[in-house]
């Protein structure tokens, strides 16, 4: 594989973030049934940014009781944490791009210049575009955007997912016929057999996370096995899979960018592997649509339902220097 030779700090995020002392961080995180939503705000209380949390209401909530009992205790060790109450805000799943923006903005309006964005808990429809905004705007010096990977996670994890379709703000361009389709492999495919039908596939390329661990990587080959078996049906050659350390941000980018030639090949992305790929799936959109190619429009179906026993604990949090001091370092 070609080496590309940018340097993109990532690692634990207090030995990032310890690499840029006196920074008055600003928070934009999500509130969740999970642990780990509050992982990153406990690493940063006291760094004198002002913070906000979006507690990112479900549309169809299995229990819608106990959903909202939980995320309303929740709310409440946000503020514990040092979050004013007035930032602590509810919006809906399924809110549009134009409110997605406005959320930014409120939050950009108040924060310093020096930004973390928590993806742990933000579901892929939201912080794409949250992500998107904020490298585009001129305010935000310093980026890093932060995941604490959890413990362990749920037997089912969401249901009830949407029709396949383009996350907001990572459209294409109206074709259908694409060189490749990129999916990042997770734990469930949900519309993943969409794509045969919604897009001319000449080839189908797995990144597959690396080391996944049980139980998870019994979870990723059932994954790969559906895929495998359609392309089979659809008379598509083999897929062939890239194995990827799931973590790596930077490595993933790269692989990206040698598996589309520098964004000239055209491709899809479907980003249902772990956040970290999911997050390097956006910056290469985002930098090939910069760098004027043709768009790579990013597909997922969005459930709209999530388990609130999603996932337990928190094993590690890891952050990556996306802009630094007006650089965007995720650039082609």
């Amino acid at each position: 594989m070609t080496m590309f030779h940018q340097l993109r700090p990532w690692g634990d995020l207090d030995w990032v973030l310890g690499h840029l002392p006196g920074k008055r961080w600003s928070l934009l995180g999500a509130v969740s049934t999970e642990d780990r939503c509050l992982a990153t705000l406990d690493t940063l209380k006291g760094c004198d940014g002002r913070s906000r949390f979006l507690a990112i209401i479900d549309p169809d909530p299995l229990d819608k009781t106990l959903f909202i009992s939980a995320i309303e205790n929740r709310k409440k060790e946000v503020i514990a944490l040092g979050v004013r109450q007035s930032e602590v805000v509810d919006v809906k799943l399924m809110a549009g791009l134009d409110d997605i923006e406005q959320e930014v903005l409120k939050f950009l309006e108040k924060a310093s210049s020096d930004i973390v964005l928590d993806i742990s808990s933000m579901p892929k429809r939201w912080f794409f575009p949250v992500l998107k905004f904020m490298l585009s705007d001129a305010r935000v010096e310093n980026l890093h955007v932060s995941y604490a990977s959890p413990l362990s996670y749920g037997e089912i994890l969401s249901e009830n997912p949407e029709p396949i379709r383009m996350l907001p703000g990572f459209s294409g361009d109206g074709g259908t016929e694409y060189e490749s389709v990129i999916v990042g492999i997770g734990f469930e495919p949900l519309g993943v057999p969409n794509l045969f039908t919604e897009l001319q596939i000449n080839r189908l390329r797995l990144m597959f996370p690396f080391p996944p661990g049980p139980p998870a990587f019994m979870r990723n080959w059932m994954f790969v096995k559906l895929i495998e078996e359609m392309t089979e049906a659809k008379e598509i050659d083999t897929p062939d899979r890239v194995s990827l350390h799931l973590y790596d941000c930077p490595q993933i980018f790269d692989a990206l960018r040698e598996m589309t030639d520098t964004a000239d090949r055209t491709s899809v992305f479907a980003p249902y592997g772990p956040k970290p790929m999911s997050l390097a799936m956006c910056l290469y959109s985002l930098a090939a649509s910069e760098a004027f190619k043709r768009p790579i429009p990013v597909y997922y179906s969005q459930p709209r339902r999530y388990a609130p026993d999603y996932s337990s604990g928190v094993r590690g949090n890891s952050a990556y220097c996306i802009k630094l001091s007006g650089r965007n370092l995720y650039a082609l």
